[in-house]
């Protein structure tokens, strides 16, 4: 791969509501340090203003006052912030000259890598929206969202080509890292060395157009808004600990919101950040020793690795630099979260949100020790409330449906109605509680939740229960149709090796844990769980075993 980025030369109140407000959004971030002194935040402000609060003006502004801080490593290239301005300003000068155009919206299929963080720059510089294509998704799936989106180009990784390789020829290819050995299409470096430097300024930047997870469904494409002045940065601020120029790793996807939120909120705090493609436990911890990383972006599944790895391992790296370990995307288990901190150290965060309300709330390990299944509480400038179906509050302690409001929620679905809205909040699709010190808790999704014979049960915490056998290495539990009842509960397990757990054994179990009600009658080892992307359990492939088509 050639060196594309290198040098070339809470408080609540009354009923189910919580919320954090925020005096002011400058204050905030000056008293953080994210405004340099006048002399050089005059420049800062002056390329916020060119290009908005975004990618795009997030390394311009880095650019401005700290040319040569590095922003961007990866498996084989570093870039600093200057370098990372010019280049995206060339590409998108490229991109103009090849007939993209303010509006158009292209394809991105990459991996974590400083080229896909330079494709969705220089796009959005020339007001270009992008479509980040999940590298999980079959070929099928991708020329669906192709043609929904209208999408006019591809930017893509070589070794993900053929994904796309029977879409029509017409649809001009662009590779993101290297090109592909039988094809002669261009790369972004072959763009970005024709050396165009003018481009009209759009009046609206590109946004990122990102995928849904599709756990119960087809993925949906949701338009991401771009943060509005500094608020983004205080509210996320308020409640994790990153410092200013400090180096963040991020294994999590750039095409999931958690990953794309941290890669926005890495460029207002001058960051350095650190992009790994995939995750091994142990590599994980040997680059946080090397590149002396503060903050960890992760989702559920790589803390569970992390988790795992036995003590001796760890014993081998220096990990005194790493202050925040900040996961979303999935629930994290109680198991799972009183491990991590016994062997880490109190340095867990747990961040509830989704595609549509970007975050809702965060536990920092105050919380996860009071309470290990917390999502937390929401940060600066976020409401939270739990609503029945009439959209009122309802006591603390009941289960209803979570509503979010804050300054980041999306702009919409591409051709898909949005989620109904109360008060001025966004239905998030889940259910939940708050307890009497405003923290809220995650039932599950209100399409999780079953009635057996009368009676409404979840299956989280039957997934939280399981989940602190010893024998069991993962857990997803699913309703079923049931001729009886209605529905039943259907655990599926992955067993630890020489575990002689059976059946019987879980279900005695749970029953001395929980209700009757909560009894799974199906109990179903196998080897492994099918999760997506960005770890997410695909419980419809569980509930409906045959396979979906493409």
């Amino acid at each position: 791969m050639p060196e594309r980025c290198a040098a070339k030369g809470a408080a609540h109140g009354a009923g189910a509501v919580a919320t954090r407000h925020h005096p002011g959004s400058v204050a905030g971030p000056r008293n953080s340090g994210l405004i340099a002194p006048p002399v050089t935040s005059a420049r800062q402000l002056r390329s916020l203003y060119r290009w908005g609060f975004n990618l795009a003006g997030g390394y311009a502004a880095g650019a401005a006052h700290s040319p040569d801080q590095l922003a961007l490593i990866d498996d084989v290239s570093t870039a600093t912030y200057a370098e990372t301005d010019k280049r995206t300003t060339a590409l998108a000068a490229a991109m103009y000259e090849v007939g993209m155009r303010a509006g158009d919206s292209v394809g991105l299929l990459a991996a974590n890598h400083c080229g896909m963080v330079e494709t969705m720059v220089a796009a959005g510089k020339l007001g270009v929206d992008v479509a980040l294509l999940n590298a999980g998704l079959s070929g099928r799936r991708i020329e669906d969202i192709v043609q929904r989106h209208r999408l006019s180009a591809l930017f893509v990784d070589a070794g993900l080509a053929h994904l796309v390789e029977y879409l029509s020829k017409d649809l001009p290819r662009f590779y993101v890292d290297d090109r592909p050995a039988d094809s002669p299409g261009p790369t972004i470096d072959d763009l970005i060395a024709v050396r165009c430097t003018k481009f009209p300024t759009p009046t609206m930047p590109g946004r990122q157009i990102v995928l849904t997870s599709g756990t119960s469904g087809t993925p949906k494409g949701a338009r991401r808004p771009h943060p509005k002045g500094f608020d983004t940065v205080v509210a996320l601020l308020s409640r994790i600990p990153i410092q200013v120029g400090s180096t963040m790793m991020i294994p999590a996807p750039l095409f999931h919101t958690w990953g794309l939120s941290a890669l926005q909120l890495s460029t207002a705090v001058r960051a350095t950040v650190v992009l790994t493609q995939g995750f091994d436990a142990r590599e994980c911890l040997r680059r946080i020793a090397e590149h002396r990383v503060h903050t960890l972006i992760a989702v559920p599944t790589m803390v569970q690795r992390l988790v795992d790895l036995p003590g001796e391992i760890r014993a081998d790296y220096d990990l005194s630099s790493l202050r925040c370990v900040v996961s979303c995307g999935a629930p994290l288990a109680a198991a799972t979260v009183d491990r991590f901190q016994d062997d880490y150290g109190e340095i867990l965060y747990n961040l509830y949100g989704s595609t549509e309300v970007s975050w809702a709330s965060v536990a920092g390990p105050e919380d996860l020790r009071a309470a290990p299944t917390t999502a937390g509480r929401p940060p600066l400038g976020t409401r939270i409330a739990i609503l029945d179906s009439d959209h009122t509050p309802v006591p603390v302690g009941v289960v209803g449906r979570i509503f979010v409001a804050n300054h980041m929620l999306f702009d919409g679905y591409v051709g898909d109605a949005p989620p109904a809205e109360a008060d001025g909040m966004m239905d998030t699709g889940d259910l939940g509680y708050l307890d009497a010190a405003g923290r809220l808790f995650i039932a599950g999704r209100d399409d999780e939740m079953i009635i057996s014979g009368g009676e409404n049960v979840f299956p989280r915490p039957v997934e939280e229960a399981l989940s602190y056998l010893p024998q069991i290495s993962d857990v997803a539990v699913v309703g079923v149709p049931d001729p009886e009842f209605g529905q039943r509960l259907a655990a599926f397990l992955v067993k630890r090796e020489d575990s002689g757990l059976d059946p019987d054994m879980v279900r005695s179990y749970v029953r001395n844990r929980l209700s009757r009600f909560s009894v799974p009658r199906d109990v179903n080892f196998v080897p492994t769980l099918p999760r997506g992307e960005t770890g997410k359990v695909l419980k419809r492939l569980l509930a409906d075993p045959e396979p979906l088509g493409g």
